[in-house]
């Protein structure tokens, strides 16, 4: 199965080493000639140095205050007392919900009547918080004993403290999890960079791509899967150090 679910990215690895003719060739799987040079050459044709550094930037900012907020509220909803809070939380997995295509037009008007058309606020401002982390983190944080909780108030810390000092570090596992998913998900976001920016100063990797893509001399598919495999590759190998957290905050999550 694993074999199966990796053929693509295979396919794509081996593609991105072909000639533009050679791509969809169903006679050929490995190259007759195989071109190094469409690494630089894809690189060239764009500006994408600076596709890379939004990206990076962008995707930073997304997990670190996703990173911030869902461990906050996650906690709050599992260990604070407060009134409405089961229906508050009811209301946080309603949007869960709500496809984030239906969204767009209305996220587009916001921003553009907030003047953050072509800023990198107007590329984080919409993935600043994942209502799915605050669920994970909430789930997460109810599997910890209560115990927790009076223990630190006898040694008088407050709730914030209690969260900063014991809840926090505890639920790295969780976090990892959360960041791989924030992580992913602003890499490869396209439709939200597509609208809210036409400026090459702030397109992003994903946006980048449609540089390859020309009317007059069609696709230059050689060029785009070897754009794709370096797009891909940070992805998997931050996963690759992150897995060993990010299975264990999903398999606690279900633990109690």
């Amino acid at each position: 199965m694993s074999i199966v679910i990796s053929f693509p990215f295979i396919w794509m690895l081996i593609s991105s080493f072909k000639s533009n003719s050679e791509v969809f060739n169903n006679t050929i799987f490995f190259p007759t000639t195989w071109r190094f040079a469409n690494y630089p050459e894809a690189l060239s044709l764009a500006p994408f140095g600076i596709f890379f550094k939004n990206s990076i930037l962008v995707t930073f900012i997304c997990v670190f205050f996703q990173l911030i907020t869902c461990s906050l509220a996650g906690f709050a909803f599992a260990k604070i007392t407060f009134k409405f809070k089961n229906a508050i939380f009811i209301m946080f997995l309603a949007c869960m919900m709500i496809p984030k295509e239906a969204t767009v037009i209305s996220n587009y008007i916001t921003v553009f009547k907030m003047g953050f058309m072509n800023t990198y606020i107007g590329l984080v401002i919409t993935s600043l918080t994942s209502i799915f982390g605050i669920f994970l983190l909430r789930q997460y944080y109810m599997t910890v004993p209560n115990e927790f909780m009076e223990a630190a108030s006898l040694d008088g810390c407050g709730k914030f403290r209690t969260f900063l000092y014991v809840f926090l570090p505890m639920g790295k596992s969780a976090l990892a999890a959360v960041g791989v998913f924030g992580m992913i998900q602003s890499w490869n976001d396209y439709m939200w960079p597509l609208i809210i920016t036409n400026s090459t100063k702030y397109k992003t990797v994903q946006t980048g791509i449609r540089y390859l893509i020309s009317e007059d001399v069609g696709s230059q598919w050689g060029y785009i899967m070897a754009i794709s495999t370096v797009i891909i590759f940070p992805i998997v190998v931050i996963f690759i150090f992150l897995q060993k957290y990010f299975i264990q905050g999903i398999t606690k999550v279900g633990l109690k």
